[in-house]
């Protein structure tokens, strides 16, 4: 498989694809794109997508938050802030199947991710 800290491109993606079931990479490519266009197509009709055994794009709607009180931290002055207003939000969810794959910490992947996310926070 591929190290943690490169993450699978649409190239590395087509080259293992080919390893496994002799697919030519320019076709995978276009069926990769494909796949990513009718998600996009599905999303932008209000529907949910499904990836078999990958997972679940959907649309989530966020009311429009109310007006609120906030405080200056230098002044501490008060004022009213601007109310948030609605919006439309993506949620994605992995499937199980993704989910009971995913490394614990205890294990060599686990530590590998881990060491790269406290790299990363300093």
């Amino acid at each position: 498989m591929t190290d943690v800290q490169k993450p699978l491109t649409i190239t590395g993606l087509a080259a293992e694809i080919e390893t496994r079931i002799g697919v030519k990479p320019t076709l995978t490519k276009n069926i990769i794109k494909c796949i990513g266009e009718i998600a996009e197509a599905e999303i932008t009709a209000g529907r949910q997508f499904t990836f078999p055994g990958v997972g679940t794009i959907r649309l989530a709607y966020q009311p429009r938050k109310p007006k609120r009180e906030v405080r200056n931290p230098q002044t501490g002055e008060t004022r009213m802030a601007d109310p948030a207003p609605a919006k439309i939000a993506i949620r994605a969810r992995a499937h199980p199947k993704m989910k009971r794959a995913a490394p614990t910490p205890q294990s060599k992947a686990g530590k590998a991710i881990a060491d790269a996310y406290k790299a990363r926070r300093g």
